[in-house]
C-alpha cells in the first residue's frame, strides 16, 4: 500500500499540515526533534510524493517533452540519452516522441504533449519544417506557459530560444583539414537542402576553399540525408567524379559510402580520403577510424535543457541561443594526398 501524508502524521503524532511544510523543506518553526522525527518515518515506510498533488500545487509536472527527427540515426539517439541522463540527475522524466522527420508528426506529437502539460518542450526539427511553422508551434505552446527550445536544428529567427553548435565553423574545419592533407578534387555529400545546418556546413566548406583561392563546383556536390544509404548509394558517383577527398556531411552517410567502397574493394584512405561528421563512437571502434567533425552531444544536451528550465523560471528573459563549438578529430580515414599517390 501507498504511504500517504497522513499515515506520516499519525505515526508522528501531528498533524497533515506540519508534515507536508516539513517534507517541503518549510519546517523551520517546528522542533528538531519534530522534524528528524518525520523525516525519519518517511524514510522508514518508503513514502514518496504523489506526483499529481504535487503539480497540483507548483503547477509543473517535473516532465520534459523531447521531439526529434528520427531516433534510428545514432546522433539522435545519443543526444536522447544524454537529455535523459541530466534529467533524471534533475528529477524530470522524459516523453520521447520520434517525429519520423515529418512536420506533420511534429504537430500531433506538440499538440500531445501540450494536451499531457508537460513543463517544456525541446525540440529537434523533422527536415521539412517551416520558419512559420515552427513559430506557430511555439506561441501555441508559450500561450500555455509551456516553453519551447530547439535543440541542434535551429532557425534564423532571434525569437526562439536555440541550442546548437556552429556547423558552419564544422563545415570550414573539415574541407580545411582536406585541403591542408593536399587534395585539391574533394567532393560533398550533404545532408537535406532545405535544412539549415546542412546548409551552414556547406556555407563553411565553401569558406574554406575560398581562403586557398578556389571555387566549390556544382558537380562536386552530392544531395544526401544523412542516412547510411544515401552514402552507399552516391558512392560510385563519387568515385566516378574523380574526388579524392570527400567530406560527409555525417558519420552515417560516410559509413555507407564505406561499406560501398569496401564492396568494389577500394581502400579508405588510399582510394579517398573520408571526413565525416558527428564524432559517433560506436563507428570508430572497428578496422577503420574516421576522422570527423565531434559535436559535443552531452553539453549540447545539458545546454538544452538548462535553457528551458531557465525560461520556465523566468518567462520573460531575452531569448537566448547558445551555439557550442566543434573540434577536428584526425584519425584513419584520411591520409595526406603525396602519401596515399
Amino acid at each position: 500500500m501507498r504511504v500517504t501524508i497522513k499515515d506520516l502524521a499519525e505515526r508522528a503524532g501531528c498533524s497533515i499540515t506540519t508534515v507536508s511544510h516539513i517534507l517541503n523543506g518549510k519546517g523551520a518553526r517546528f522542533s528538531p526533534d519534530l522534524r528528524d522525527n518525520v523525516l525519519r518515518l518517511a524514510d522508514q515506510l518508503g513514502y514518496r510524493p504523489d506526483p499529481i498533488a504535487v503539480s497540483m500545487v507548483t503547477g509543473r509536472t517535473r516532465t520534459i517533452g523531447l521531439i526529434l527527427p528520427n531516433i534510428h540515426n545514432m546522433f539522435f539517439a545519443l543526444l536522447a540519452e544524454e537529455i535523459e541522463k541530466y534529467c533524471h540527475q534533475l528529477d524530470y522524466n522524459v516523453i520521447l516522441c520520434n517525429s519520423m522527420d515529418n512536420r506533420a508528426t511534429e504537430h500531433t506529437y506538440i499538440q500531445a504533449l501540450l494536451a499531457r502539460k508537460v513543463d517544456g518542450i525541446l525540440l529537434a526539427l523533422a527536415s521539412d519544417s517551416t520558419m512559420s511553422g515552427t513559430m506557430d508551434h511555439a506561441r501555441l505552446a508559450e500561450e500555455k506557459g509551456i516553453p519551447v527550445c530547439l535543440i541542434d536544428r535551429m532557425v534564423s529567427t532571434e525569437n526562439l530560444d536555440m541550442v546548437s553548435i556552429d556547423h558552419e565553423l564544422g563545415g570550414f574545419l573539415a574541407c580545411q583539414h582536406l585541403i591542408d592533407l593536399g587534395h585539391r578534387e574533394i567532393a560533398f555529400l550533404t545532408g537535406p537542402s532545405k535544412q539549415l545546418n546542412s546548409q551552414l556546413r556547406l556555407k563553411g566548406a565553401k569558406s574554406a576553399l575560398r581562403q586557398y583561392g578556389r571555387d566549390m563546383l556544382e558537380t562536386a556536390i552530392f544531395p544526401g540525408d544523412y542516412s547510411w544509404e544515401c552514402g552507399y548509394r552516391q558512392a560510385d558517383a563519387i568515385l566516378a567524379s574523380g574526388a579524392t577527398g570527400l567530406f560527409a556531411f555525417n558519420d552515417w552517410s560516410a559509413f555507407g559510402v564505406i561499406m560501398k567502397l569496401n564492396e568494389l574493394h577500394k581502400s579508405v584512405p588510399l582510394d579517398l580520403s573520408i571526413i565525416a561528421y558527428d564524432n559517433i563512437p560506436f563507428l570508430n571502434g572497428g578496422v577503420l577510424s574516421l576522422s570527423t567533425i565531434h559535436q559535443p552531444i552531452d553539453q549540447l544536451a545539458q545546454a538544452g535543457i538548462d535553457t528551458l528550465l531557465n525560461r520556465l523560471d523566468n518567462p520573460g528573459c531575452p531569448y537566448q541561443q547558445h551555439v557550442l563549438e566543434p573540434k577536428l578529430i584526425e584519425r584513419d580515414s584520411t591520409m595526406s594526398l603525396a602519401q596515399g599517390r
